[in-house]
């Protein structure tokens, strides 16, 4: 069949715009497991396609909203990094926040140190405030979305300072937050909110970036692009004329 009859088609069900005509996306949910929590992060987009004569170029705008990730972090953070030693470090990450700041994400912490010091029947302590801040860049990695994390800015005086950037907050947050998206924002799982008959062409993930998904929480931005050459038009089309 060719693609410019499977577009006369596909016309009738489908609204018009001004660069092709929509095609359905049915948003849905991944879960992530991190420490031991499952994170759900909600995938929405929404699909076009235009007629090249000989295939159908397909765009989808896809937003992968990290909700679920800001509402735990805190608590994942504090899970890992918090301490109490009676005689020794104590540490309170009492303020952790990840915060879209387009195009990238921040991820915010704010800490209490307290070293203490047992000398028979005396203690002795040293308190410190400090923060840490990160920045979260989403790349392109062959067809995963993945993250460049920096550790961008430590406040704290004295061993504080150290121990945000050096053994608490710096290697395993950067560590985390880089390994964690891999996971789930992936081709194969991206596609699944297109139709079925598009999952086995081969696809392509381009242009992330953050974007604040409402109410300062960051999401990710990508274009997921497809070309759908005109014998896979017919099986395209079955599926999308069935009720």
């Amino acid at each position: 069949m060719r693609s410019l009859a499977a577009l006369t088609l596909l016309l009738l069900a489908s609204p018009m715009h001004a660069d092709g005509f929509s095609l359905p996306f049915t948003g849905f949910s991944v879960r992530v497991p991190v420490e031991g929590r499952q994170i759900e992060l909600k995938i929405s987009g929404t699909a076009t396609a235009v007629d090249k004569g000989d295939a159908l170029d397909i765009r989808a705008d896809i937003v992968v909203n990290l909700a679920g990730l800001r509402a735990q972090i805190g608590d994942i953070v504090r899970a890992k990094v918090n301490r109490d030693d009676e005689c020794g470090d104590k540490l309170d990450a009492h303020t952790v926040d990840l915060v879209a700041a387009p195009p990238i994400a921040k991820l915010t912490a704010a800490a209490h140190y307290e070293r203490w010091v047992c000398l028979f029947d005396m203690k002795t302590k040293i308190e410190q405030d400090g923060d840490v801040a990160l920045e979260l860049t989403p790349v392109v990695a062959g067809d995963t979305i993945s993250m460049n994390v920096k550790l961008a800015d430590v406040h704290g005086d004295g061993a504080l300072a150290g121990l945000l950037r050096d053994s608490i907050f710096g290697p395993w947050l950067v560590d985390e937050l880089r390994t964690l998206l891999p996971k789930s924002v992936t081709v194969a799982n991206l596609r699944d909110g297109l139709p079925k008959a598009l999952h086995d062409i081969p696809a392509t993930l381009e242009h992330p970036v953050i974007v604040d998904a409402g109410g300062g929480t960051p999401g990710i931005s990508c274009t997921l692009h497809i070309t759908v050459p005109a014998e896979k038009v017919a099986a395209l089309l079955q599926e999308l004329r069935k009720p």
